[in-house]
C-alpha cells in the first residue's frame, strides 16, 4: 500500500500531460484521491493508499494531502493502473463539479457532521463502489484481483488457445 502523497503526484504528473485539461488544484486532488481510493476497493478489494478520507465541508478530504510532495517514483502496477482509470474518467470534472458529485454520494452523506470532519471509514467506500462496479459491469468487488493474480500466474491462455478451444 502506498501513500496519498505518491497517488496525488501520480495524478499530478497524469494532469501534466493532458494539455487542455483544467489545473490540479489542491481541491481537486482532495477529490481525485477519494475517487481512486474508492474505485481500487471496488477493483481490488484492497485499499490503495493508507491516509484517512474525511467528511469534510467541501466534501472528502485527505488532510496529509501535501500536494508539494515530490515525484510518485516505485507505484505498483496496479495503482497506476488504478489512478490512469480514474483519472480518464473524471478528469473531464472541475473541482466544484467533483465537489458537488462527492457530496451526493453516499460515504459523504453518510459521515458528514456539521462543524466536524469524521472519518469516512474504508469499509463505507468498498461498500459503495464496489456495489457502483457490480452495477456497472455485473461483477463481484474484487474482480480485478483475481484477474491480476491470474496474470502474474500465468493462467491465462491465448486468443489462438480460445479459438482452437471453441473450435473456431
Amino acid at each position: 500500500m502506498t501513500t496519498a502523497n505518491a497517488i496525488a503526484a501520480e495524478l499530478s504528473r497524469l494532469a501534466a500531460l493532458d494539455a487542455d485539461g483544467e489545473s490540479l488544484s489542491a481541491a481537486r486532488l482532495h477529490k481525485l484521491l477519494y475517487y481512486c481510493q474508492g474505485w481500487h476497493l471496488a477493483w481490488y478489494a484492497q485499499p490503495l493508499f493508507g491516509d484517512r478520507i474525511e467528511a469534510g465541508e467541501s466534501g472528502p478530504v485527505v488532510p496529509t494531502l501535501n500536494p508539494t510532495v515530490g515525484p510518485s517514483n516505485g507505484l505498483p502496477a496496479e495503482a497506476c493502473d488504478s489512478v490512469a482509470q480514474v483519472w480518464s474518467h473524471y478528469r473531464q470534472f472541475s473541482a466544484a463539479g467533483l465537489r458537488e458529485k462527492a457530496k451526493a454520494e453516499a460515504p459523504w452523506r453518510a459521515h458528514r457532521l456539521p462543524g466536524a470532519a469524521p472519518e469516512i471509514p474504508v469499509a463505507a467506500l468498498a461498500s459503495f463502489f464496489g456495489e457502483e462496479f457490480r452495477r456497472q459491469t455485473g461483477e463481484e468487488p474484487g474482480a480485478m484481483a483475481q484477474v491480476a493474480a491470474d496474470l502474474a500466474a500465468g493462467r491465462v491462455i491465448t486468443l489462438d488457445e480460445l479459438r482452437a478451444e471453441w473450435g473456431l
